[in-house]
């Protein structure tokens, strides 16, 4: 428990669960905002290194938000919806959701919107990459079959998606699903297993294979989350 006033550290109280080796904590606190109305503030994470992915979730059901540290060339100035009855929209510049300022490695700053400063309460989910472990980037769109190769440094078992600039689904992709090319999960719908050819996972990271707007869409910039299957520092020669 974070007493913000007794710390010195954030603005608003909070409870934070973190585990720093594995990069991931859950926080929650409670906001001021029932729409536009907040107060700009920090909210201590506990993670000892900068968040690179945040998604918040109001716990009185109103959309959520989504940081992520390679969405645009400014990220903290851009929302990415994720759990939002919104649907799948497209990166949105609003200073409303992260008061324009990107996270410290003691606190992620929310600014007057209830994505992010609900007064019915929050949740906050961090992560930071951990080499071997997990990794949160970026890769550009080609349009082709033979798309982008994306370096891990690891074999995923779950790489997730998201074409920043379009209103495009949450790709999943998993060696768990099916053989190379996997196909995909809808991370934001209840729809069952895409059978496409739209990714190979590989030793060290993952190729995109489909030629399709949503998955590879020529010139767009894509955020990517990837958790690794064994910790590289972990793992045997086969």
């Amino acid at each position: 428990t974070n007493d913000a006033s007794a710390t010195g550290v954030g603005s608003i109280d909070s409870v934070c669960q973190a585990n720093t080796t594995a990069g991931f904590s859950i926080v929650t606190y409670t906001g001021d905002s029932s729409g536009n109305d907040g107060t700009a503030s920090t909210v201590a994470h506990g993670l000892g290194s900068a968040p690179q992915w945040i998604v918040f979730i109001p716990l009185n059901a109103n959309d959520g938000a989504s940081f992520h540290h390679k969405n645009t060339t400014a990220p903290e100035t851009d929302r990415l919806v994720f759990a939002s009855t919104s649907g799948n929209l497209a990166t949105s510049d609003d200073s409303g959701f992260f008061n324009d300022t990107a996270p410290t490695s003691a606190v992620f700053s929310v600014g007057t919107r209830r994505h992010t400063n609900s007064d019915g309460g929050m949740v906050a989910y961090c992560w930071t990459a951990v080499e071997g472990f997990s990794k949160f980037g970026s890769f550009e769109g080609n349009g082709s079959t033979d798309g982008s190769f994306v370096y891990c440094g690891f074999r995923p078992l779950f790489v997730m998606t998201k074409c920043s600039p379009n209103a495009s689904h949450w790709h999943i992709y998993s060696p768990v699903l099916d053989l190379n090319p996997t196909g995909f999960l809808r991370a934001t719908e209840t729809t069952t297993y895409q059978d496409y050819n739209y990714c190979d996972i590989l030793s060290n990271g993952f190729k995109i294979r489909d030629n399709g707007t949503e998955a590879n869409r020529d010139g767009a910039n894509f955020v990517y989350m990837a958790f690794a299957d064994v910790p590289f520092k972990y793992a045997l020669a086969r």
